[in-house]
């Protein structure tokens, strides 16, 4: 925990979850608030690998609300909360920059890591949350209750995407 809140350079409330007898062994993760500058590099690494560094960088990351998921060897997941209003109008928090390293998937940190943006939307007034999804993502979105608002296209340099939305 000490590791969290020194990482969001101020205290934060966290969720914490340890996993007994799985592949990651019985290491302690914590899905905080954090900075936005310290989720470059799993974003660069996980969502624009083998572009420049640069190509990281979105517009509003500056004012967007950052989570991460935070293990001994620094931060295994991100997820970016956006004011930005969806294209039908009907949700103005946006979801993007969500990822996770090989090492946590499949432990229910992805999770914890959408139910932190979620609580931030509701706390924040919404009622809803969107997101432009990499299609091989979708099956993970829908599990935790979006729904596929558009059809399949392709986002240049990164691939094909859906539009999701999820009440809250």
């Amino acid at each position: 925990l000490e590791r969290a809140v020194a990482l969001t350079k101020r205290t934060c409330s966290v969720s914490v979850m340890l996993e007994h007898a799985t592949p990651i062994s019985e290491e302690l993760y914590v899905v905080a608030e954090v900075d936005e500058p310290s989720t470059i590099d799993i974003r660069h690494r996980l969502l624009r690998a083998g572009m420049p560094r640069s190509a990281v960088t979105m517009h509003g990351d500056a004012d967007a609300t950052w989570f991460g998921v935070i293990g001994r060897g620094g931060i295994e997941g991100t997820a970016g909360v956006f004011v930005e209003d969806s294209p039908d109008g009907d949700s103005r928090h946006r979801l993007r920059a969500m990822a996770t390293s090989e090492a946590i998937r499949g432990t229910g940190l992805g999770r914890m890591l959408i139910d932190a943006v979620c609580d931030h939307v509701v706390a924040d007034g919404g009622s809803s949350v969107w997101a432009s999804a990499r299609t091989p993502a979708a099956g993970f979105y829908t599990r935790l209750g979006f729904e596929i608002t558009s059809d399949e296209y392709e986002v240049e340099r990164i691939g094909p995407h859906v539009r999701m939305r999820r009440g809250l």
